[in-house]
C-alpha cells in the first residue's frame, strides 16, 4: 500500500508492506482517505472549470481505466493528466503538472492531509511496516533525514525508477546510517497519455530473499 500524506503542503509517500488487510481499523481509514479524495477531484475539476478548461469526471474515469481491469480504487491527479492529454489541453502529462495540477500551479487543490508520522502509525497498527518511499522526488533531503532519525521507519526506498545512480547511492547509506532496510521498486503506474509513470515493472529490483526476510521480522 501506498500511503499518501504531506508536511507543510509537500507530498511524501510511505509504503505501507504486509499491513493485515482485514482489520476493521484499517480499512476504516482508507476508506476515510478515499472519501477526501473523492471530494478533491470534484474542487479540482471545478477549479479546471474557473480556469476554462471543462473537464468531466466521465473524462478522467476514462482515462484512468487500465484496460480489462477497469477504472482503479483510487483516481488521483495522474488521472487528470492523462485526461488532459486526451481532451488537447495539454501535450504530455509533464506539461498537465507543470501547468495545472502540481503543487503551486492554479488547479492544485490542497486538502487535509496525514502526516508522515500518521501514516506511519497507521500502518504499524494495522500489522504492516512502514518504507519511505522514493525520498529523491521530495528534494528536501533534511526532512528524510528527519524522519529516518525519528524511529517508527523499516526502511527507505534507496532504488527507485525516478532515482539517479548518484542519489540510490545516497540514500543506501542514509539507510545504512540508521540502521535501516534499503528497499527498491520500479513505482510502475501504468501508462498515461503515452507516457510511463516512473518506470516499468521490473526496472528497479532487489534482492527479494533476503530483503523479504528481514521484512518479515
Amino acid at each position: 500500500m501506498e500511503l499518501s500524506t504531506a508536511r507543510n503542503g509537500k507530498d511524501i509517500h510511505v509504503l505501507g508492506y504486509g499491513p493485515d488487510p482485514s482489520d476493521p481499523l484499517w480499512i476504516e481509514r482508507l476508506s476515510s482517505q478515499g472519501k477526501v479524495r473523492e471530494r478533491r477531484n470534484e474542487l479540482l475539476l471545478q477549479r479546471l472549470g474557473q480556469l476554462g478548461i471543462e473537464l468531466t469526471l466521465r473524462q478522467v474515469l476514462d482515462a484512468a481505466a487500465q484496460g480489462d481491469r477497469g477504472v482503479p480504487a483510487s483516481v488521483g491527479r495522474p488521472h487528470f493528466a492523462a485526461a488532459l492529454v486526451k481532451a488537447g489541453v495539454v501535450s504530455t502529462v509533464r506539461e498537465a503538472f507543470e501547468l495545472y495540477l502540481a503543487e503551486g500551479a492554479p488547479a492544485y487543490v490542497e486538502i487535509p492531509r496525514l502526516t508522515p508520522e500518521e501514516g506511519i502509525r497507521w500502518i504499524a497498527e494495522a500489522g504492516g511496516v512502514a518504507v519511505l518511499a522514493h525520498p529523491g522526488l521530495y528534494r528536501d533531503d533534511a526532512e528524510v533525514e528527519r524522519l529516518a532519525a525519528a524511529g517508527g521507519l523499516a526502511g527507505i526506498e534507496a532504488f527507485h525508477s525516478d532515482h539517479t545512480p548518484e542519489e540510490e547511492r545516497k540514500y543506501l547509506r542514509l539507510a545504512e546510517r540508521h540502521g535501516l532496510l534499503a528497499t527498491g521498486g520500479s513505482d510502475y503506474h501504468g501508462s498515461r497519455g503515452g507516457e510511463m509513470h516512473h518506470g516499468d515493472v521490473g526496472s528497479r529490483t532487489v534482492d527479494a530473499r533476503t530483503l523479504l526476510e528481514r521484512l518479515k521480522r
